[in-house]
């Protein structure tokens, strides 16, 4: 028994010397990876949100390589997040691309940068998104809008990459302030161009603002003179018991024939101008009238600053909107490309018990450009799931007559 109870101790105190043992060298393991791990940091490429500290102006590209880098302290490496130009090639490289999907692979990362500039939570924040080649439009954007940014970016390629952290190099002293950049990184190598996937990036930079509301614009708007300082002073004196479940329309123009052509209008003032002598139409009333028509244009160009009018909801109706965040539902993000993608957004919010009033103050004015037509007709996959909207989902979940999507039957965005 004596023997046996011997042999049962000793097999337990080896026992607990091989636990510690391991433990010991599982410490000097961790500590040893931690140290090396900082050491190969310091020599990374990184990109610094909150410091912003971008990397100096010799810094040249080689081969898709950085090959000079900034310093970094200690400190900044263990408490500042980043996110390594590297690791975004590294990201790209490694999304798999399953052939047997119709679906492209993947990957978004939130708060690639972030503003320095601290706002508070009842501030307003633009919500917008853009590919590489029309960053020069959210610069444009950033010299009306003085307030946060929330934009979402379209990586399809290594050198789109490389081209979105030259230009934010670049233009440093102007996204530093009040910009948070989120990226969407989509390996589309081997196959054929995917659509833009707008409504995936919609809600990238929908999903990351931190403030309760949000004005959604896509790049190609400029917004009018002081739009978020007066947005921000009207949403904190609005006491509207229904300013939660209330999108607030902020009217669309565009100019007749070429932007370029025309100064930009800043004021209401400048742009009533404009509109008298047929400068300036309701943005799409030719094209596509019901996306914007039921704005009521020319109720906006009489009606007096700083109030607002009611709306009834037209089906396809696709203004550009500000509201609060609170219950806020999603774009559907199936939708790519031309066609569906912001009216069924604006279609279910109404649905929901959402209700439409106009801003008589503030705009928005387009930057004409011109449209790739392959890219503006509509695909198979937005038809069908314009037809499961009007026939099952809507029908099914909110009881909606199918005699309610035959008021503009025949029109298309």
């Amino acid at each position: 028994m004596l023997k046996k109870m011997n042999t049962n101790t000793g097999i337990y105190f080896i026992r607990q010397m091989i636990f510690f043992s391991s433990l010991r060298r599982a410490r000097i393991f961790l500590i040893v990876f931690a140290l090396v791990t900082l050491s190969y940091r310091q020599n990374q490429t990184v990109f610094p949100p909150s410091s912003f500290n971008w990397r100096d102006s010799n810094a040249v590209v080689e081969n898709n390589r950085w090959e000079s880098f900034p310093s970094r302290s200690l400190k900044q490496i263990l408490f500042e997040p980043t996110v390594p130009l590297e690791s975004l090639w590294l990201l790209y490289d490694t999304i798999s691309i399953n052939k047997r999907s119709p679906a492209f692979s993947f990957r978004e990362i939130s708060y690639v940068t972030s503003r320095q500039a601290s706002v508070s939570y009842n501030d307003i924040t633009l919500v917008t998104q853009v590919s590489v080649d029309k960053l020069f439009r959210l610069v444009e954007q950033l010299e009306r809008w003085n307030g946060p940014i929330s934009c979402a970016v379209y990586l399809p390629s290594i050198t789109s990459i490389q081209e979105l952290f030259l230009y934010v190099q670049k233009q440093n002293q102007i996204f530093h302030s009040m910009v948070t950049l989120h990226v969407m990184l989509e390996n589309v190598r081997g196959r054929s161009p995917a659509a833009y996937p707008i409504n995936r990036l919609r809600n990238l930079a929908l999903d990351n603002i931190d403030t309760e509301f949000f004005f959604y614009a896509d790049v190609d708007f400029m917004p009018s003179n002081n739009m978020h300082d007066y947005l921000k002073d009207f949403f904190t004196g609005n006491k509207n018991s229904l300013r939660f479940s209330t999108l607030y329309v902020v009217p669309a123009f565009e100019f007749v024939g070429r932007s370029g052509d025309n100064i930009l209008p800043g004021s209401k003032e400048q742009l009533l101008e404009m509109a008298f002598s047929g400068k300036v139409v309701g943005f799409h009333t030719e094209h596509f009238a019901p996306g914007h028509n039921n704005t009521n244009f020319n109720l906006w160009l009489s009606c007096d600053s700083n109030k607002t009018y009611s709306i009834k909801y037209q089906y396809m109706f696709e203004p550009y909107v500000a509201g609060s965040r609170h219950s806020l539902h999603r774009f559907d993000d199936r939708f790519r490309g031309y066609g569906v993608n912001k009216w069924s957004w604006i279609a279910e919010a109404h649905f929901r018990g959402y209700g439409f009033e106009v801003l008589c103050e503030v705009f928005l004015i387009h930057m004409n450009h011109a449209h790739d037509l392959k890219q503006r007709r509509e695909s198979i996959t937005v038809q069908e799931l314009q037809h499961w909207y009007e026939t099952t989902y809507w029908h099914s979940r909110y009881n909606v007559n199918t005699k309610f999507f035959n008021q503009n039957e025949g029109a298309s965005s």
